[in-house]
């Protein structure tokens, strides 16, 4: 039933149909990222946060706190490997809120997302969030060590946070909507 497990089948990916514990509905949409270290995972990284990263986020507005909602929360977030990446979107169905009904909106939007989500405050926004964040991050030795570590393990230069803030400050209004496009 609509009710009774998530189900998903497009031209993107498989079918899964998963039973489980909570009342509600979660669902994901998973699609092909790019591997660590390439612009583009970069790119997909600011897009995830403007997409789904908080509260302020156009999927949350669109879906959680809208004058109809469907979801109690939903999220997108875009992971870089070594050798590819996954690009995801998820989230948790409201009470009675159909699936179905909810991956026809959540196609549309994230169809319109390109234009309507992607302006230069929403960038210059997630810019800020991502070196606020970064600082605060690095509270501790530990995280400091693992900072770096990563950067050195991946990239090959414990000095390459430079670079990569660099790339970030770099990302433009044109090149994150091509990508979302894409």
């Amino acid at each position: 039933s609509d009710q009774g497990g998530f189900q998903f089948k497009d031209n993107f990916g498989k079918k899964f149909n998963l039973k489980g514990q909570s009342p509600n509905p979660s669902f994901m949409l998973a699609f092909q990222g790019i591997e660590i270290g390439k612009r583009e995972g970069f790119v997909l990284d600011i897009l995830s946060s403007i997409l789904g990263g908080g509260e302020s986020s156009y999927l949350f507005r669109e879906f959680v706190t809208s004058k109809r909602p469907t979801l109690s929360q939903v999220y997108a977030s875009n992971y870089t490997l070594q050798d590819n990446g996954v690009f995801f979107i998820g989230g948790e169905l409201l009470s009675k809120k159909s699936i179905k009904e909810t991956k026809k909106k959540m196609y549309k939007a994230l169809n319109q997302s390109c234009k309507k989500a992607i302006t230069p405050r929403a960038l210059q926004k997630v810019k800020n969030q991502y070196l606020v964040e970064t600082i605060m991050g690095l509270d501790t030795n530990d995280a400091i060590a693992k900072f770096l570590g990563d950067r050195e393990f991946y990239f090959g230069d414990y000095l390459f946070y430079k670079e990569e803030m660099s790339i970030y400050n770099s990302i433009t209004v044109n090149e994150l909507q091509s990508v979302c496009r894409k």
